[in-house]
């Protein structure tokens, strides 16, 4: 059974989750921080020009994998109560975030030399949590998302919004860090005036004070004192800004007062030696400014010396006296802002954060609004088409072949749709073939068995009849049946009627089963026929001839042949049609009265040659038409079989005609006779 962390097996194995896989979820990840921090460690090292925004990027992306991929490639635990599995992830989850702080730290100090603050290793696991709750909670959403087709279609548009604007916003904010902390310095001219008010607020410049003076400086540096005209950057770190120097200088250079931090921290100072120990310029770009002040203007001086990450400036204010003449100098030095790795990456989120509220407010609830409402109705019109076609693949699963799906757009659903129909007409036309097939089998069962009993029936009427004569002469004779005959020379005298009897029974057997056998082969298409051009003028001229007789001794009744055009040729076997047209006369024959009349003619019909055989007999009733042509059928029960025939003679008539090309067809007006039309194909 699938999970919700398991993949298709058409994915990349090797960015799936995987199950089993902790330990070498958590060598990946420290892997990959390890990785990550080397290169911060070289960019801080080497890459002087890079700036300390740049070199801290990798330092972050270190602690966002260490966290991340753990947290998407952890197995889930299942087979239990969902209270259990609740309990068991989150303990298991713990114990995870505290092995990840144990690999931030050691990497930290092995790799980068740095001991990290106890605050912010905290983030890695307080980061892995979340990070870890969100994927279990979207593996939950994900597996019953899953179920509908409507709700995958909208959580894939929605997660592909979500997703860009996160990357636009996560991008965006490490772009405006990085321009921000480059191109927007300090104002120091702004921070040496606000020490200036802050020196004369406690009354340490007029006249000059040293220990006030000094006591200003060291509050200051205690971040007791705040300043102003730091970077815009200070507020978000949550420490202020501090100089690299301050002093007060005496119009003749000498140091009356002054600090100067040690380390990059800012946290520990020394006093000043000298004037060039505050400024740290060039001796003519320093007396330059100090002259500059001293005509009672603000001297500043940018620049970046050897082996600095980042400029700094020099600022020097004047200090006025009660008459408003220059007494002293302030002296400020200060670099541009360079956060450390943890200012970084609070700088980092902080700005992420405020980028990110800021786009939701203003933009990012209406844009995602009209996006659910879209793909709502995208996906809806979809899957509603689909559900069309589930239902008519229902339908037709169910037996209803008839039904077909609207096929209204030309896309994959579309084409999928008549698919569907296609699929639909192939099966009812293959159902309608397996029941046609059916029929026709039922059908061949169906007359197999009347043929046997057909046959059964009319083999009874002539052997009963040539027993019953057999037995007469017996009896006449006294021959027990099985004894040798009494009589001398071992003869029986038979009759004559009798011997007569036997012989029409024997030749009406004969005919039967020569009338079957043909039947049988002709169906069976066992018969071969010799199709070649025939002259059916002349054939029926023939036929009409020798069956003349027949028809006079029968009943008096006329048979005569009406050909106006010869020759008329057919393509067509001359013995068998001969049969046909003898079936037909002796049909004819059998079913007109005394005294009527048989007419045979031929005829051209377009592309067929017609031959007509008409009587005026009782005719055919329009219920008896259909089943002429069937075996044993007769027109009229109540006539014998000898006198009425056993009903094949029609049969074999069409599958003659069938076998040669052509067709046979009958009309008849009961009282008024019947005609008989054979078409054959022309040459």
């Amino acid at each position: 059974m699938k999970t919700p962390f398991q993949t298709p097996a058409s994915a990349s194995r090797s960015f799936a989750p995987r199950r089993g896989a902790g330990v070498r979820t958590l060598l990946e990840a420290g892997l990959g921080c390890a990785l990550l921090m080397v290169l911060a460690g070289l960019l801080q090292r080497f890459g002087g020009g890079v700036g300390v925004a740049v070199a801290n990027l990798p330092l972050f992306l270190s602690l966002f994998w260490l966290v991340a991929w753990p947290a998407w490639r952890l197995r889930p635990i299942e087979r239990r109560r969902w209270w259990a599995r609740t309990g068991l992830a989150l303990s298991r989850a713990v114990v995870l975030g505290l092995l990840l702080l144990g690999v931030a730290t050691a990497c930290s100090v092995g790799i980068l030399g740095d001991h990290p603050a106890w605050n912010g290793m905290a983030n890695v696991l307080v980061w892995f949590l979340l990070l870890r709750g969100m994927v279990a909670a979207a593996a939950v959403v994900g597996r019953r998302v899953r179920r509908r087709l409507r709700w995958q279609l909208i959580v894939s548009h929605v997660g592909i919004i979500v997703l860009m604007f996160v990357t636009l916003t996560s991008s965006g904010s490490v772009l405006g860090l990085i321009a921000v902390t480059h191109l927007i310095p300090p104002h120091p001219v702004d921070m040496a005036s606000s020490i200036r008010d802050e020196l004369e607020l406690a009354r340490a410049v007029s006249p000059l004070n040293r220990p006030r003076a000094d006591e200003v400086f060291r509050l200051i540096y205690a971040r007791r004192l705040p300043v102003r005209g730091g970077s815009p950057l200070i507020a978000f770190v949550g420490s202020p800004q501090l100089p690299d120097a301050v002093g007060l200088v005496a119009r003749n250079g000498a140091i009356l007062q002054g600090r100067v931090t040690v380390g990059q921290d800012g946290k520990k100072t020394r006093p000043a030696t000298s004037w060039i120990d505050l400024v740290r310029l060039p001796p003519v770009r320093a007396a330059r400014l100090r002259n500059l002040t001293l005509r009672g203007r603000a001297g500043r001086d940018r620049s970046q010396a050897q082996g600095q990450n980042a400029p700094e400036s020099v600022v020097t204010l004047p200090i006025r006296g009660r008459n408003g003449a220059v007494t002293a100098l302030l002296v400020l030095r200060v670099t541009d802002f360079q956060p450390t790795q943890q200012q970084f990456l609070r700088l980092l989120l902080a700005i992420f954060g405020v980028s990110t509220i800021a786009l939701i407010l203003f933009s990012s609830i209406p844009m995602l609004g009209l996006s659910f409402l879209f793909s709502y109705m995208l996906a809806r019109g979809l899957t509603r088409r689909l559900e069309s076609l589930s239902g008519v693949a229902t339908s037709i699963a169910a037996g209803n072949l008839a039904e077909r799906a609207p096929v209204t757009t030309g896309n994959e659903v579309g084409r999928l749709a008549e698919d569907v129909n296609q699929m639909a007409d192939h099966l009812q036309t293959t159902m309608g073939e397996l029941e046609a097939a059916r029929a026709q089998s039922d059908e061949a069962l169906r007359l197999r068995q009347e043929l046997v009993a057909n046959i059964s029936h009319e083999l009874r009427t002539p052997l009963a009849t040539m027993r019953a004569h057999l037995e007469m002469v017996m009896m006449r004779d006294s021959l027990p049946a099985g004894a040798a005959p009494a009589v001398e020379g071992g003869d029986v005298s038979v009759p004559a009627p009798t011997l007569q009897a036997l012989q029409a029974e024997t030749e009406r057997l004969e005919a039967l089963v020569d009338d079957l056998f043909a039947l049988s082969r002709a169906q069976a298409g066992a018969i071969e026929m010799r199709l070649e051009a025939v002259d059916v003028a002349e054939l029926v001229e023939e036929i009409a001839a020798l069956m003349r007789p027949l028809a006079q001794r029968e009943g008096r009744i006329a048979l005569s042949a009406e050909v106006l055009h010869r020759p008329l040729y057919a393509r067509a076997d001359r013995t068998r049609l001969q049969q046909i047209l003898a079936n037909l006369i002796r049909n004819a024959v059998r079913h007109t009265p005394d005294g009527g009349i048989i007419v045979l003619s031929v005829s051209r019909e377009a592309e067929w040659i017609l031959v007509s055989v008409a009587d005026t007999g009782e005719g055919i009733s329009t219920e008896q038409l259909p089943h002429i042509f069937e075996r044993f059928y007769r027109a009229d029960p109540a006539r014998s079989r000898a006198t009425g025939g056993a009903g094949l003679g029609l049969a074999i008539v069409r599958e003659f005609v069938e076998l040669m090309g052509g067709r046979v067809e009958v009309e008849s007006v009961v009282g008024e006779g019947a005609r008989f039309h054979v078409f054959l194909p022309s040459v």
